[in-house]
C-alpha cells in the first residue's frame, strides 16, 4: 500500500493562518518588513534617498501614480543620480556589440538553453520551480514571479500552468543527480 507523505499540521495550516489572520494592510506591512530584511539596497534607498529627499519622494509618488511607468532596473532610477547613471548605461550599451554569441545576445542564448532543458514544460513554470528548488526559499524575485503565476491561474481557473508545475517537480527531481543527468543528456 502506498501512503501519501503528510505535511506537518503547522506547515499545512500556514496558508490558512495567513489568510484568516491578516488583512491587506497587515500583509502589506509584513511583505515590506520581509523585503527590507532581504534587501540592503531597499533599506539604503528608504533610509538615505527616500527619507531625506523630497524630490525622490515626489518622483516615487509619480511612479506609483502612473500605472504605465517603464520597468525600473534599480533603486538608483528613483534618485537624483538617475539621469547620469542612465546616460552612462546607454553609452556602455552602444560600445558593446549585442550579438557576440553567433549573432545572439547572451539572454537569447540562455533562453535557448533553458528551453532545451525544460522540454515540453512551460519555460516560465520550469524556471520558477527550478530556481525555488535550488535556493530552498523564496526571494523577492521568486515571490514576484510566484504572484504572476497565481494571477495567471487563479482568476481564470485554467489549470494548464498548474499541470506544467506538477510535471516540473518530478522532472527536476529525476535529474538533480549529476551522473544521471549526464547519462541522459550527454
Amino acid at each position: 500500500m502506498i501512503t501519501a507523505k503528510r505535511i506537518s499540521p503547522s506547515i499545512d495550516e500556514s496558508l490558512l493562518r495567513r489568510l484568516v489572520g491578516n488583512n491587506d494592510e497587515s500583509a502589506t506591512l509584513a511583505m515590506l518588513i520581509q523585503l527590507c530584511r532581504e534587501s540592503p539596497e531597499l533599506r539604503h534607498w528608504l533610509w538615505q534617498d527616500f527619507g531625506r529627499d523630497a524630490k525622490v519622494r515626489a518622483k516615487f509618488a509619480q511612479v506609483v501614480k502612473d500605472g504605465s511607468s517603464p520597468r525600473m532596473g534599480g533603486f538608483i532610477e528613483l534618485t537624483n543620480d538617475a539621469a547620469s547613471w542612465l546616460e552612462e548605461l546607454r553609452q556602455l550599451r552602444e560600445q558593446t556589440p549585442a550579438g557576440i554569441y553567433g549573432g545572439l545576445t547572451w539572454n537569447q542564448v540562455t533562453q535557448h538553453i533553458r528551453h532545451y532543458q525544460a522540454g515540453t514544460i512551460d519555460l516560465g513554470v520550469f524556471l520558477l520551480a527550478q530556481e525555488w528548488r535550488k535556493s530552498g526559499k523564496s526571494s523577492p524575485l521568486l515571490r514576484w514571479a510566484g504572484m504572476e503565476f497565481m494571477e495567471l491561474v487563479m482568476p481564470t481557473g485554467h489549470r494548464r500552468l498548474l499541470k506544467h508545475l506538477n510535471r516540473a517537480f518530478p522532472f527536476l527531481k529525476q535529474y538533480e543527480n549529476k551522473a544521471q543527468r549526464r547519462s541522459a543528456l550527454g
